[in-house]
C-alpha cells in the first residue's frame, strides 16, 4: 500500500490478531494476513522482537510477503531496555542488528521501550547514543515513561546522538509531545481503556493537527495504534490516514 504523503507511515503494532479474522482479514487464510495487511497499511510495528531474536527466515519471508515501499519498525530486544537498562549494550545492539539483516532495505525503525522505573540518566543516554552509532542505516527511537526525560537538556542529546522520541497515548504513561532527530513518532495504545479503547474520528482530529505539523517541518512521520485487545486498531488506522490525507487535500 502506497501512501498519497510522503514520510508518512501509518499502521498497528503487529498485525496477527485473532480478533481480525472476521474483518481485515475475513476469508483470508492466517498464512496470507501479513500480505493482507500490506495491502492496507504502508508499514506495522513488531512486538515479537521485544521478546526474542526472531529466526532468520521469519524475516525473509515477512520481506518478501511485503511490496518494496512497505516498512518495518521493530522494538528493540527488552534485555537492552528493562534488563540492562541501557547500560552497557553493545553486544546486544550488535546481535539484534546481526540478526534483523534479512529485513534490510524495509526495516526502517527501532524503537526502545523503556521501562516505567527508568528515571533520566543523562550519562547512560549519552553512552546510549554511543552504541547505537554501531547500529546505523535505521532510526533508532525511544518511548520514555516517566517525566523525568521531559526536558530540553534531554531533548537535545537525542538530537546531537541522532535519537528520536515517541509520543505515547494512553491511561497510564506520561505522554512527551516532543520530536527530536526528524523523526515524529507516536504509539496510540487506547485512550481510556489500556490497549481497548476506540479512538474515533472525535479524538483523531488532534493526531491529524499533530502529524500535519511533523510533515510541514518535513519531518518523518509515524502512527502505530495499539488498541488491538478488542480489534479497533485496524479502523482506527484507516480513519486517522484518510483524515490526514483529506485535511492535505482539502
Amino acid at each position: 500500500m502506497t501512501s498519497k504523503t510522503d514520510g508518512l507511515y501509518i499502521g498497528t503494532s503487529g498485525w496477527s490478531y485473532r480478533a481480525w479474522r472476521d474483518t481485515l482479514y475475513a476469508g483470508i487464510p492466517q498464512r496470507r494476513w501479513l500480505a493482507r495487511y500490506a495491502e492496507v497499511f504502508n508499514a506495522v510495528e513488531v512486538n515479537a522482537t521485544f521478546y526474542r531474536l526472531m529466526k532468520q527466515e521469519t524475516l525473509a519471508r515477512w520481506h518478501d510477503e511485503t511490496p518494496d515501499d512497505f516498512v518495518f519498525t521493530a522494538k528493540g530486544h527488552r534485555v537492552v531496555t528493562h534488563t540492562r537498562k541501557l547500560r552497557d549494550v553493545g553486544d546486544e545492539i550488535r546481535r539484534s542488528r546481526d540478526g534483523m539483516a534479512p529485513l534490510a532495505g524495509k526495516l526502517r525503525v527501532i524503537l526502545w521501550q523503556l521501562p516505567a522505573q527508568l528515571v533520566k540518566d543523562v550519562d547512560v543516554l549519552k553512552r546510549f547514543g554511543e552504541h547505537i552509532r554501531e547500529w546505523p542505516k535505521v532510526r533508532h527511537v525511544l518511548e520514555f515513561r516517566d517525566d523525568t526525560w521531559f526536558d530540553d537538556e534531554v531533548r537535545a542529546l537525542l538530537d546531537e546522538t541522532g535519537l528520536g522520541t515517541c509520543v505515547s497515548d494512553s491511561p497510564r504513561w506520561p505522554c512527551w509531545n516532543a520530536t527530536a532527530a526528524g523523526i515524529g513518532y507516536a504509539r496510540l495504545h487506547g485512550h481510556k481503556k489500556l490497549y481497548v479503547s476506540e479512538y474515533g474520528r472525535t479524538r483523531l482530529k488532534p493526531w491529524v493537527e499533530i502529524i500535519h505539523g511533523w510533515l510541514d517541518r518535513k519531518l518523518e512521520a509515524h502512527v502505530y495504534f495499539d488498541n488491538d485487545a478488542e480489534g479497533h486498531a485496524p479502523d482506527d488506522a484507516q480513519q486517522l490516514r484518510a483524515m490526514v490525507e483529506d485535511r492535505k487535500g482539502g
